[in-house]
This record gives C-alpha cells, sequence and structure tokens, in this order.
C-alpha cells in the first residue's frame, strides 16, 4: 500500500496502538470544490476557519458524508496551524444549517447535509459504517438551512494574536516610499 493513496487501510500489524488491532484507520480523502463554493452567500457569513473547516469536513467524511463528530480531532485533521476552537465552529455550521450533528448508539456523528450534491466519491470507497441521521434531525437541519438568509458572524472565534493586527493595518502605498 503507498502512503499516498486517499482511500481507508486497514491498520498493519506493526505499529498499531494498543486497542487498535483490526480497525480501520480513516485517512483523507481525495475531492472536489466547484468554484460556486466561493460564491455562497450563507456560508461567506460565516468565519473564515468555518469556511475553511467546512471544506475540510469532506475529505474526512465517509462516501455518505458522515463523520465521527470529534472536534479536537477535526480541528488537528483541517486547522492544524490556527489557533481556534473547531467545537464552536462545527457548532456555527451546524446552526447554519450546512451540518447535522447527531447521536446514534451513544456516539456523535456528523452528516454533511449537501455531501451527495456536490461529490462523487470514489466507487472504491467502502460503504458507510456510520448509521444514518434519523428524519427528524434531518428536517430540523433542512428548516435551519432553508431560514437562513445571509448568516451572520456573531462572535469573534479565534483569539488575535499581535502578528495577526500587525497584518491587518493597512499596506503602504507606492506614493509612500521612496526610491
Amino acid at each position: 500500500m503507498r502512503p499516498h493513496r486517499h482511500v481507508q487501510y486497514s491498520f498493519a500489524t506493526r505499529g498499531v496502538p494498543a486497542g487498535h488491532e483490526g480497525k480501520v484507520l480513516d485517512v483523507a480523502r481525495i475531492r472536489s470544490l466547484k468554484p460556486s463554493f466561493f460564491k455562497d452567500e450563507d456560508l461567506a457569513g460565516l468565519d473564515p476557519l468555518a469556511r475553511i473547516l467546512f471544506a475540510g469536513l469532506w475529505t474526512l467524511a465517509d462516501r455518505d458524508g458522515r463523520l465521527p463528530d470529534r472536534p479536537r480531532w477535526i480541528q488537528v485533521e483541517t486547522l492544524p496551524y490556527d489557533e481556534t476552537d473547531a467545537a464552536i465552529l462545527l457548532d456555527d455550521l451546524h446552526e447554519a444549517g450546512f451540518i447535522a450533528r447527531y447521536e446514534a448508539g451513544g456516539r456523535k456523528f456528523i452528516q454533511i447535509l449537501s455531501f451527495a450534491k456536490h461529490q462523487s466519491p470514489n466507487l472504491k470507497e467502502p460503504a458507510s459504517e456510520i448509521p444514518e441521521p434519523d428524519t427528524e434531525t434531518l428536517s430540523e437541519a433542512i428548516e435551519r438551512k432553508n431560514a437562513l438568509t445571509c448568516y451572520p458572524i456573531t462572535r469573534e472565534v479565534a483569539p488575535r494574536a499581535e502578528h495577526e493586527k500587525k497584518r491587518a493595518q493597512p499596506v503602504p502605498t507606492r506614493e509612500g516610499i521612496s526610491s
């Protein structure tokens, strides 16, 4: 098996963490972004890191657009260099109707609502082992999305570091620079 392939691999016998023998290792998958992703007005109303996280969720989701709802893992996989709280960003995506967060069998999961509309998973990807959300959960998420008109940013998610504040200052123009 070559490490650059983006499918699920079973753990090899060497280097298996204790308690994970015979379990499946989830790795990122190749997904596509359509140009309309960047022009979605409802998505544009969210924090920029929430938009990156949303696209990153697609790479973590199985062929049916489902993944475990584990904010710390999701943050490490999608926003490893950003000082933010993925749990808050996931809440924003949920409230805006882009994802549905649900429980099944005592475990928490995420369903990306428009996944099937925008993605064509590889036929070799295994079928989802994650249970589907119930009809009520999906209906509520769809209602939130339909009620949405340009979702407002309501809070600052990430603390701003000094270098970010400096970066936000205006850039000097050529007129202010002597040759």
